[in-house]
C-alpha cells in the first residue's frame, strides 16, 4: 500500500455529481506513484468540488474497485475513469473495461461509470 503522503486523501465533503478516478498502471516500487499523487493534487486544486481518486491496475493500492467504493461512499453519482497510460494497449482495451464492469457489478449499479 502507498504511504499516505503518496496517496492523497479524498475530499471529505459529500458529492452528488460526477467523480473521477485517475487510473495508472502501478509498479512494485512505491516511488513510481509519486508523480501520479502530484497529478491528483493538482486536479483537486483546479477543481475543488470534484471528487478525485487515484487507482492502480496492479502492484499498488487502491484498486479501481476500491477507489470506486470510496467515491460511492462519498456520494458520487457517476465516475469517469481517466487512464494515465502512455498508449492504448491491452490494458486499456481489455483490462480497464473488465475492471470497470466488475466495479459496477460490485457497487450494484449505484454509480454509473464511463471510460
Amino acid at each position: 500500500m502507498i504511504p499516505e503522503s503518496r496517496n492523497p486523501k479524498p475530499l471529505k465533503t459529500p458529492a452528488s455529481g460526477p467523480a473521477v478516478i485517475l487510473f495508472a498502471h502501478g509498479a512494485r516500487d512505491e516511488r513510481w506513484a509519486e508523480p501520479f499523487a502530484r497529478i491528483v493534487s493538482r486536479v483537486r486544486a483546479a477543481s475543488p468540488g470534484l471528487l478525485v481518486e487515484l487507482a492502480y491496475l496492479e502492484h499498488l493500492e487502491p484498486t479501481l474497485e476500491q477507489a470506486a467504493r470510496r467515491l460511492a461512499k462519498l456520494g458520487a453519482a457517476s465516475i469517469v475513469v481517466v487512464p494515465l497510460f502512455l498508449g492504448r494497449g491491452g490494458h486499456l482495451r481489455i483490462d480497464a473495461p473488465r475492471l470497470i464492469t466488475a466495479a459496477a457489478v460490485a457497487l450494484l449499479a449505484i454509480v454509473a461509470f464511463a471510460l
